[in-house]
């Protein structure tokens, strides 16, 4: 996968602020949030012209007490993959739907 720079600064002027954004030589840009901003940078991701691929669910083992949950979006014009990912407490397997945003995740 491709670097570019422009895109993803574009990506990430759209993110909260708070998001712990990194690339990926495999993956792509991968934007991680809090699942109170989990909405959010789904919202930016789409409105920069990202297409829902997928939504995973992800236990992290090795007696870890928690999950993460990642979208992943395809942004074909440039060739890049973005993954938004939270971190969900086993304690509290819940995270916001993005359904209203892409119905195709439900």
């Amino acid at each position: 996968m491709r670097r570019d720079e422009r895109v993803e600064s574009l990506i990430r002027q759209g993110l909260p602020r708070e998001a712990q954004v990194r690339w990926d030589q495999g993956c792509g840009l991968q934007a991680r949030v809090d699942r109170t901003l989990l909405v959010s940078a789904v919202q930016a991701v789409i409105d920069r012209g990202g297409r829902y691929q997928v939504g995973v669910g992800v236990e992290r083992g090795n007696g870890s007490d928690r999950f993460e949950f990642l979208h992943s979006f395809a942004l074909d014009s440039a060739g890049l993959a973005v993954q938004v990912v939270t971190d969900v407490p086993e304690n509290e397997p819940e995270i916001p739907s993005i359904t209203p945003w892409v119905p195709s995740a439900g």
